[in-house]
């Protein structure tokens, strides 16, 4: 089962409370690193008011920022399905979360994911905007709708209701970051090349990949020529297309490839995990 995390931060309310500090960190920024934990790899937060300001906490949090569409003028639910509407056929399910600081934690996301079916989070019989819904769904959305887990509702009646464990404090916890690289006559690939690469597999555009990876689109360029070079393969499929970017097209040598990296990394985070806690577990009160 494929999953992708999509964090609604588009309105004013949910922007400030995303940069609300708890710590060092932000709310949005321990909510990434905890499903990273997790081992969520595809972390989507979807940003309007206070877009560069989120975009710059973000930075090396591994999450990609998408820009709510026209969200000045669209409702937040129009403005959601526009930006995740080149996402979301690439996955079998969606984890949607707004920022429910009380309910964003482990026992509450692990319960949604384990549920496997369309399931919405709730606490003392209230629904909150926390479920994880079946991509199959996207295409039967008509009209508008209060948010996108009402739109899912309406297509089908039919779904868990999960009362999910409520933490009034966010718990901080000793952690660990593995970071796999792979080199040949020098470094070519690891974190930062594979998000660039699965964007541009999702979007056919490297040219938004690298405005999703804040990083400029010649720097995006010179990481895939880096890999090519190293590999000795295409990677990208080019289609030029003039200012607008062209087409871009991920290879199937290079699909396998990203594919291979990332079976490595889902299998060395859980053994890695599991190792931190077996040897640091007197730091975290165990």
């Amino acid at each position: 089962m494929s999953v992708a995390v999509f964090i609604s931060c588009i309105s004013q309310k949910d922007s400030a409370l995303a940069l609300k500090k708890i710590g060092k960190n932000s709310i949005l920024r321990r909510t990434v690193f905890m499903l990273k934990d997790l081992g969520m790899e595809n972390i989507y937060v979807l940003i309007g008011e206070k877009g560069k300001e989120i975009s710059k906490d973000l930075m090396k949090s591994g999450a990609t920022v998408v820009n709510g569409i026209d969200y000045k003028n669209y409702s937040n639910f129009e403005s959601e399905i526009l930006a995740m509407e080149r996402f979301y056929n690439y996955y079998d399910y969606t984890l949607y979360l707004t920022l429910e600081p009380y309910f964003l934690n482990r026992p509450s996301i692990e319960k949604l994911l384990d549920s496997k079916n369309f399931s919405i989070g709730s606490f003392k019989g209230k629904e909150l905007n926390m479920a994880l819904l079946p991509n199959s769904y996207y295409s039967e959305i008509k009209g508008n709708f209060n948010n996108i887990i009402d739109a899912f509702k309406n297509i089908s009646g039919e779904y868990s209701k999960l009362s999910l464990t409520k933490k009034e404090v966010f718990e901080s916890e000793l952690r660990c970051n593995m970071k796999l690289t792979i080199f040949k006559d020098e470094k070519f690939f690891g974190p930062g090349v594979a998000k660039l690469l699965r964007l541009v597999d999702e979007t056919g555009s490297v040219k938004f990949a690298a405005q999703s990876m804040n990083i400029s689109y010649s720097k995006a360029w010179k990481m895939i020529n880096t890999m090519e070079d190293e590999l000795e393969f295409l990677v990208i499929d080019r289609k030029p297309g003039g200012s607008g970017g062209g087409e871009s097209n991920v290879t199937e040598k290079g699909r396998e490839f990203l594919s291979k990296y990332e079976l490595l990394v889902k299998n060395s985070r859980a053994y890695t995990i599991e190792l931190f806690k077996e040897i640091f577990e007197n730091y975290n009160g165990g």
